[in-house]
C-alpha cells in the first residue's frame, strides 16, 4: 500500500527534521497547491481505489510525470496528510506498527474526512 508507507516516510522524515520545509521533504510547493485544490476528487478517487494493484494508478498518483488529471507526486502529499490523520495520540513506532484490514479501514476513512477538510 504505497499510499501508506510513502506518507509515513514523509511524515517521519518531517518529524525528525522539524525544521524542513515542504521543498526539503521533496512536496513541491506548486504540487501542494494543486493537490490543495482538488483535494475532495483525489481523495475520493484514492478512497475507491485503495485496493487496487494496477500501475497506472501508482503511476498517477507517485511518478514525476503527472497528468491532467493528478499533480505529479501528490500521493507523497496525500499520503502524508493521512498519516497526519491517524497520528492523533498514536507514537510513531504505533503508526509504523499499523497494518491489515484495519489500517485499510481508517485510510479510507482519513481519504473520505479529506473530501470534507479544508487543506
Amino acid at each position: 500500500m504505497m499510499l501508506w508507507s510513502e506518507g509515513l516516510a514523509v511524515y517521519v522524515s518531517q518529524s525528525l527534521n522539524p525544521g524542513a520545509t515542504t521543498d526539503d521533504l521533496v512536496l513541491a510547493k506548486v504540487m501542494i497547491e494543486q493537490t490543495d485544490a482538488r483535494l475532495p476528487e483525489l481523495a475520493s478517487d484514492l478512497a475507491l481505489n485503495l485496493r487496487s494493484t494496477e500501475e497506472s494508478l501508482h503511476a498517477d498518483y507517485f511518478y514525476a510525470f503527472g497528468t491532467d488529471r493528478v499533480p505529479a507526486r501528490c500521493g507523497y502529499y496525500i499520503g502524508l496528510r493521512v498519516v497526519q490523520a491517524l497520528r492523533r495520540d498514536r507514537s510513531l513506532k504505533a503508526l509504523a506498527g499499523l497494518n491489515g484490514a484495519a489500517l485499510y479501514t481508517e485510510i479510507e476513512d482519513a481519504l473520505r474526512s479529506l473530501q470534507t477538510t479544508p487543506p
